[in-house]
């Protein structure tokens, strides 16, 4: 991936380093979406979100 170029062939951001995850940045997300779209269906203007309802979905 670009990480992997510029840090290996580029010789950028050596402080990086590829460790036993081989820059790949996939994470379990899954639980985290489902927990932000229930807070999202509960919001009544689901498209015209306040800012108290966006820090809510951030945070589920």
């Amino acid at each position: 991936g670009y990480v992997r170029f510029m840090v290996n062939i580029e010789g950028r951001y050596s402080h990086f380093d590829a460790g036993t995850h081989g820059f790949n940045s996939q994470t379990p997300m899954w639980e985290k979406y489902q927990r932000m779209l229930s807070v999202w269906h509960a919001c009544p203007r689901q498209y015209h979100l306040s800012s108290n309802e966006i820090n809510q979905i951030i945070n589920a």
